[in-house]
C-alpha cells in the first residue's frame, strides 16, 4: 500500500502525531467499552431485566439548542431483592434507530453495592471501528515514512 506522505514533515513530528492519534484511539476504545469494563472486569455490576416506561427522541443539548445527532432517552423500572428501582439512560448510534417502545424489556446492569445506580449496557461498535482507524492508519503512515527515510 503506497500512501502519499508530506515530505516536509520531520520524522520526529510524524512520530509525535502518530502517537497522539494512537492515544486518541485508545481513549475512544475505553469510552466505547466502559460498560463492558465495569460489568465484566470490575464485577461490581449485575445484569437485570428492566421494563421501559418512557422513551423519547431528544435532539437538543442542555442549552436547548438543536444537536446534529439525536439520542433516545429512556426511563425504566427494575427490581433487586423485590425492591423497585428507577433508572434512566441515553441510547446512541444504531440503538436510536430501533423503535424502543414503552413496555419493552431491556438488559440493564446495576451496581451491586448501590442498586439505584444502573445503566443500559451497550458497546458503541462505530466508536470502536473509528478508534481502530485512529490507531492503524497512523501506524501505516509512520511505517511508510520510516521506509522512505
Amino acid at each position: 500500500m503506497n500512501i502519499i506522505v508530506n515530505k516536509n514533515i520531520s520524522k520526529k513530528a510524524f512520530v509525535i502525531i502518530t502517537f497522539g492519534a494512537i492515544l486518541i484511539g485508545i481513549v475512544m476504545i475505553y469510552i466505547a467499552t466502559k460498560g463492558f469494563i465495569n460489568v465484566n472486569i470490575l464485577k461490581n455490576y449485575k445484569k437485570e431485566i428492566a421494563e421501559i416506561y418512557y422513551s423519547e427522541i431528544d435532539d437538543t443539548d442542555s442549552m436547548g439548542q438543536k444537536m446534529s445527532s439525536t439520542v433516545r432517552v429512556i426511563k425504566y423500572n427494575y427490581f433487586v431483592d423485590n425492591k423497585q428501582y428507577i433508572g434512566q439512560d441515553k441510547l446512541w448510534y444504531k440503538r436510536t434507530d430501533k423503535n424502543v417502545n414503552i413496555g419493552d424489556k431491556i438488559e440493564i446492569y446495576y451496581n451491586i453495592n448501590n442498586p439505584s445506580k444502573s445503566e443500559a449496557y451497550h458497546i458503541s461498535y462505530i466508536s470502536i471501528l473509528l478508534a481502530i482507524c485512529f490507531i492503524v492508519f497512523p501506524l501505516l503512515l509512520l511505517k511508510q515514512k520510516i521506509k522512505e527515510d
